[in-house]
């Protein structure tokens, strides 16, 4: 979460696109971060899952589970659209 209010990201409490805002979500894993990922314009959200590959999923619930853990928080910001 540091790294992400570095950054200008404040905890928020829904997952629902806000305009204007820019979105991640953070996963934890046995009180460890394991993944963030990045909010589209459209809902969905995208994560790197490798080195070179990038996925998009409809859901953060989509990522739950033994390799990520949950969702530890969800952060927002204000768009830059500059």
């Amino acid at each position: 979460m540091q790294v992400f209010e570095a950054l200008g990201y404040v905890v928020c409490d829904g997952q629902d696109v806000e305009f204007g805002y820019d979105k991640v979500a953070v996963y934890a894993l046995a009180g460890e971060w394991t993944h963030a990922t990045r909010q589209l314009p459209d809902g969905q959200w995208t994560s790197k899952v490798g080195q070179f590959e990038d996925i998009t999923h409809p859901s953060l619930q989509n990522l739950t589970g033994a390799f990520y853990g949950d969702i530890h928080c969800i952060m927002r910001r204000p768009a830059n659209d500059s």
